[in-house]
């Protein structure tokens, strides 16, 4: 009896996923199965393979985020330099600064509150924002004098505004994707519901009338089988059984 062997596609690495579907469905259009399949089912397998973040051309989620945790780190960077500048003005020998200290920096960080605080994205990306406005309107010839200056504040401002670029980015695709974990069950259902349908087609008892239809099915078989070897010796993730 021919069968087709089992794969756990959890096991396989993400990144190799998509790329197993893409075979899998270049294999059926070669021995021309995909055509006696229902048009239903080949078209939902079709258009979710294009789902995969690595095969439709898009920047895929995970390197956006991984870009945001970059910016994130570099802007906090930035601010804690600006912060512990303007903190040190309360010790400033010149009276001036000293002054210029109380009246403007400390009632400024008392409104943001600090921004080591755990906050969501989009609260902390907020609320920086305005804090560098309300820099951008303090008096330079003073902040100079705690070596703050409007570069520091651009750089910061800049950073900022970088990572809410990237932010809404990443957000807009994945409003346009369905989760990995979501695409990967749907397409392990219809994995199974093409491989079950092969495995029926190429046990059939042969007659003059479908010798070639189940022929071409078992040699359908026989290249899934391949491909799963392949892919069971070189994406699964190590750790896991095969």
């Amino acid at each position: 009896m021919i069968e087709i062997q089992k794969i756990t596609f959890h096991h396989i690495h993400k990144a190799a996923k998509g790329q197993f579907h893409k075979e899998v469905l270049e294999i059926l259009e070669k021995n021309g199965v995909d055509k006696i399949l229902s048009e239903e089912l080949i078209g939902e397998y079709r258009k979710n393979i294009g789902h995969f973040p690595e095969l439709n051309g898009q920047y895929s989620a995970d390197s956006l985020t991984r870009d945001l945790k970059r910016i994130d780190k570099a802007r906090d960077a930035a601010y804690r330099v600006i912060q512990i500048s303007l903190s040190v003005m309360a010790d400033n020998l010149d009276d001036e600064v000293v002054a210029y200290y109380k009246a403007h920096i400390r009632p400024l960080f008392a409104s943001f509150g600090d921004f080591s605080v755990k906050m969501d994205y989009a609260s902390e990306t907020a609320n920086l924002r305005s804090f560098c406005h309300k820099l951008k309107a303090l008096d330079y010839d003073i902040l100079n004098k705690a070596f703050v200056t409007e570069q520091q504040v651009d750089a910061l401002d800049n950073l900022n505004e970088k990572f809410e670029s990237i932010y809404v980015e990443r957000t807009d695709k994945r409003s346009k994707f369905e989760s990995p974990v979501t695409l990967a069950k749907k397409m392990e259902e219809q994995w199974k519901l093409i491989a079950t349908f092969i495995v029926t087609k190429a046990n059939e008892a042969v007659s003059d009338v479908n010798r070639e239809t189940v022929e071409k099915f078992q040699i359908t078989a026989a290249a899934l089988n391949e491909h799963i070897d392949y892919y069971r010796k070189n994406y699964v993730v190590r750790g896991r059984k095969k």
